[in-house]
């Protein structure tokens, strides 16, 4: 058995496509109305039936129907964000296309139309294993593929399948698993349905296409040929099999039961479906909505980050929003999808997506939802009996039950007519207590705070790969013996300059010591010799690393739902993530590749905000070299930005953790060095230029803050002292002390203490630049491939690479698998769209075999991904 090559979509094909035009349907029904109009009987039937007698099928609507929504008021939320992610992927909605077959059957374009649609829509398409038109075809469209696949009874064909799917670009595979056998379907069996010419299965070789097309009477051709390609015995065995050939994610479509998803998760399966073949298999299966929150309680029981998808019976944006409230991360649309496509081509199919679209948004409105993420903390009843009580949708809910086979239903349970609430005891003894995700902070389940764990785990399981993704210094300039010389020297001048006893000096170092720290006047010397700067030692924190600074400076300005920050984009995730712990919406500033800031849309953003009734506190950038784009700004717009922050009375908050690493290039003053107006904190770290493992950062806070009360006047470090208190107390007095002795020794001079290591990364920022040069680019200094290109930062630890394919977390595992190179996915630093289409690579700890060796990995990934149809650079023009 072998998989056919494909005969090709054309055009053409078996769909009674009227050439009559009547007024444009408006909704989802009249759509489907159009689309019986130009439909044969029999191929209306085959797409709108069900199973046995079509109860499951009717019941995936009634279900959905009962589910209500509590909406919330006053939430100020304004327009939603209707976006979605799936599998960490952002989606213009949480919405993505069904793999569904024979969709030439509808329309002569079949899939080539409908994956257009998806792909200007934003949403992703999962190509069936029963395709009219063959995967490589699909692909050339450009939109987000997933791959659904038959668990075929050939193993050697299952594989090369998977292989097609993983050449074409396909981001997943979805493993249809409640298909042992096709169900009888009584309208088919009317019609004797089977395949018209010029509809076949185009992954599958033309002798095993034949079967799906010989009509016989009261019989179904297709479930005949349907039984004769599918193994029905297949296990979780064979999902391990598949799982260890393939570096795609697996979905598992067709999950009714808890017990399978907690499996499902166990064995690594990425998501899964919840769904009942659309009412096409069991008939009497539950409806897939009323599956779905036992489901999701058994995945969040697991703990594996395995998502739960909804399908069967939506139609309409608000069944998508009760999805979402009921637990599901998104949906699967299917025979909407096909009454569009069937009425107007990709143009029908394209409206369908468009009314979903308006009715999400307005559902989210209505209910309050800033985002498609704040629908999993609304309320809902009727996911039951009626009259239960309301529900939080993201909690575990008290539905009745039968008792599983392995139950034997001893001992007292849930009763629903008083369901339990997440913090309140359970009087099951059976039941450990247990906290629900609804009812702790929303940022614990915000895909930001897991970006830095994700990349750490990748780098964990391939440890031989070549890593260009941590922005870490090298190791080659630090050692233990220099701590131990470090603190020797800091004591000394313990003794001999501050005149401190042994005693003194033992309490010093070895008691918590002051909240603002211990070596302030050690850093305000330092930033006098580096950079420039005037500063009274009252107005430094000395903090835990950058990150406590930046905590406490953004903790001190929100002071309520007003309150907004600024940065640039792309922004380092470290500041994202602080900010959705304190509630801070960030609204991004365009970035530039030239300037490193667009200030034009600085000042754009302050006004948007303030005419929405909010209050732009502060703007966040990195002027030298920026973590991630590399980007810096230059001396003339330094004093701009200066000048608008004080004209639009706006806070700047400085990282210059890459300052004293400029390359080749003459330093420029920072921002705080200019700064007369005190509109400039200045946030520090000595983690790339002493010692990273000392955990030791600070903050110049000397903005003078007056209390209305006492009239008196103090400076805002001295605030931030106040919250620190009660944060981390103080900062370790031993690891201020190894700081403060390198500064002692080096005359206050980092930039000089750094010489070595900042000609060793400007050694290897050239290295990387010049390698690119030769790998991707001509003699003649033009792109070996459009679409192919990166910036050139003059210092500093990172490059940005630019390439026709998209860059995400599946890519990521892909190059360490398969070419063991690690870099970062540039999407992980934007709030919404962008950077699917590019990634970092960091310069600091790699060495020069390293570079070659790694780009020469890099450049065998990208000619992998450019030569795959579906990821020509001629598509992104699409998009």
């Amino acid at each position: 058995m072998t998989t056919g090559n494909g005969d090709g979509c054309g055009v053409g094909g078996p769909a009674r496509v009227g050439d009559e035009r009547t007024d444009p349907p408006r909704t989802l029904a009249e759509i489907e109305q159009s689309a019986a109009a130009r439909l044969p009987a029999d191929i209306h039937d085959f797409v709108a039936g069900g199973s046995g007698d079509e109860r499951t099928l009717t019941a995936n609507r009634t279900a959905l129907d009962r589910v209500t929504l509590y909406p919330r008021m006053l939430t100020g939320a304004g327009t939603p964000d209707p976006a979605g992610k799936f599998l960490g992927v952002r989606s213009a909605l949480p919405v993505a296309v069904a793999p569904m077959a024979y969709q030439r059957l509808v329309h002569p374009h079949g899939e080539l139309a409908l994956v257009s649609a998806a792909r200007s829509a934003g949403v992703p398409y999962t190509v069936s294993t029963l395709s009219s038109c063959p995967v490589e075809e699909i692909a050339r469209v450009g939109a987000d593929l997933w791959f659904q696949l038959y668990w075929l009874r050939d193993r050697g064909v299952l594989l090369e399948l998977v292989r097609r799917a993983e050449d074409a670009g396909c981001r997943a595979l979805m493993v249809t698993v409640d298909v042992p056998v096709m169900a009888r379907r009584p309208r088919d069996l009317h019609h004797g349905f089977a395949l018209p010419a010029g509809v076949t299965a185009a992954h599958l070789s033309p002798q095993e296409r034949g079967p799906a097309s010989v009509r016989r009477p009261h019989a179904s051709a297709v479930a005949a040929h349907t039984g004769a390609v599918i193994d029905g015995t297949i296990g979780w065995r064979e999902i391990a099999w598949l799982r260890a050939r393939t570096a795609l994610p697996l979905v598992l479509k067709g999950v009714l039961h808890p017990d399978d998803a907690r499996t499902a998760a166990a064995e690594g399966v990425r998501a899964v479906v919840v769904s009942n073949h659309g009412g096409r298999q069991l008939d009497g299966a539950p409806a897939s909505i009323d599956a779905l929150p036992p489901v999701v309680d058994a995945l969040a029981d697991e703990g594996s980050g395995c998502e739960a998808w909804l399908d069967s019976g939506i139609r309409t944006g608000t069944d998508v929003l009760r999805a979402l409230a009921s637990g599901a991360s998104g949906v699967l649309v299917g025979r909407p999808l096909l009454w569009g496509l069937a009425a107007d081509g990709e143009a029908g199919a394209a409206l369908v997506l468009d009314l979903l679209r308006a009715e999400f948004v307005e559902a989210l409105t209505l209910t309050g939802c800033p985002d498609a993420a704040a629908a999993g903390r609304l309320r809902t009843g009727g996911n039951g009996e009626e009259g239960d009580a309301m529900q939080s949708s993201a909690a575990p809910k008290d539905v009745k039950t039968s008792a599983a086979p392995n139950d034997t239903g001893a001992g007292p349970g849930p009763d629903p007519d008083h369901p339990r609430t997440p913090l309140e005891p359970s009087t099951d003894p059976r039941t450990p207590f247990e906290l629900s995700t609804d009812t702790l902070h929303p940022s614990l389940t915000d895909p930001v705070l897991s970006s830095m764990n994700l990349l750490n785990e990748v780098a964990h399981r391939f440890p031989d790969a070549i890593s260009f993704a941590p922005g870490r210094p090298c190791e080659d300039f630090f050692a233990v013996e220099d701590i131990h010389r470090h603190l020797r020297t800091f004591c000394r001048y313990l003794t001999e300059e501050r005149g401190l006893t042994t005693a003194q000096m033992d309490r010093t170092l070895c008691q918590y010591g002051p909240t603002n720290g211990i070596i302030q006047e050690l850093v305000a010397r330092n930033l006098a010799a580096d950079e420039g700067m005037d500063v009274d030692p009252a107005t430094v924190v000395m903090t835990v690393g950058f990150q406590e600074a930046l905590f406490l400076v953004l903790r001190a300005l929100r002071t309520d739902e007003r309150d907004v920050l600024l940065a640039v984009e792309p922004a380092y995730v470290g500041l994202t993530g602080a900010a959705r712990l304190l509630d801070l919406p960030v609204r991004p500033v365009a970035g530039a590749a030239a300037t490193g800031v667009d200030l034009d849309d600085l000042v754009a953003q302050v006004r948007r905000a303030r005419a929405a009734g909010l209050r732009p506190r502060a703007c966040y950038l990195v002027p030298d070299f920026a973590n991630p784009s590399g980007a810096g700004i230059g001396l003339a717009d330094r004093h701009r930005l200066l000048a608008l922050a004080d004209e639009h009375d706006i806070l700047l908050l400085e990282d210059n953790p890459y300052g004293l690493f400029h390359g080749h290039r003459e330093r420029l003053p920072t921002l705080k060095a200019l700064d007369r107006a005190r509109r400039v904190i200045y946030l520090g770290s000595f983690a790339k230029t002493v010692l990273p493992g000392a955990r030791v950062g600070y903050a110049v806070a000397d903005q003078p803050v007056r209390d209305p009360a006492t009239g008196r006047t103090a400076p805002l470090a001295a605030h931030l002292s106040k919250i620190k208190s009660m944060l981390t107390v103080n900062t370790s007095p031993i690891a201020q002390a190894v700081v403060g002795g390198k500064l002692i020794e080096h005359g206050f001079d980092l930039a000089d203490a750094n010489a070595r290591a900042r000609e060793r990364y400007a050694r290897n920022l050239d290295q990387v630049l010049d390698g690119l040069a030769r790998r991707f680019r001509s003699s003649a200094g033009a792109p070996h491939t459009a679409g192919i290109e990166w910036n050139t930062p003059t210092g500093g630890f990172f490059v940005v690479l630019t390439v026709p394919f998209t860059v995400d977390d599946d890519l990521l595992e892909h190059s360490a698998r398969r070419y063991g190179v690690l870099w970062t996915p540039m999407c992980h630093f934007y709030s919404g769209a962008g950077g699917d289409r590019q990634l970092r690579l960091s310069v600091s700890l790699v060495t020069e075999d390293e570079i070659e060796e790694g780009l020469d990995r890099l450049a065998a990934l990208v000619a992998e991904r450019c030569s795959r149809p579906g990821d020509r650079p001629a598509a992104r023009s699409t998009r």
